[in-house]
């Protein structure tokens, strides 16, 4: 999507080499930047679609709680080796659609962290 496409155009711009440190720095920032961002967009947009827009970000801090650091530590089981298979391996047009099949599968394991039920808050 948009987001991927601007975060792959800006790391190509700051990181434009392809060896492997580059791809290292590459995972890096991906890691620790761009992907518990996207996973916080993510829970988001699922409790918003469920719970409407007020009762969704009301739960959001809860979610990101709950979630965020478990679904960020699955994560590093699995895009850190997309990251280093695409960066180094994969010519730069391939890229893009690399990560699109990734994800695909991503947001299968997302959906279903996303669909985790959030206990109510007692103020």
């Amino acid at each position: 999507g948009p987001a991927l496409h601007w975060w792959l155009a800006m790391l190509t711009h700051y990181v434009p080499g392809r060896s492997i440190a580059d791809t290292l720095v590459k995972t890096l920032l991906g890691q620790c930047l761009f992907g518990p961002t996207i996973t916080c967009v993510f829970f988001a947009a699922s409790l918003v679609s469920v719970q409407g827009l007020a009762a969704g970000l009301a739960r959001l801090p809860g979610k990101v709680r709950q979630d965020l650091l478990v679904t960020w530590a699955s994560g590093l089981c699995f895009w850190p080796f997309v990251d280093l298979l695409l960066y180094r391996l994969a010519p730069v047009a391939w890229i893009p659609l690399g990560y699109n099949v990734a994800s695909f599968l991503w947001t299968i394991y997302l959906s279903l962290q996303a669909s985790r039920s959030v206990p109510k808050r007692e103020d």
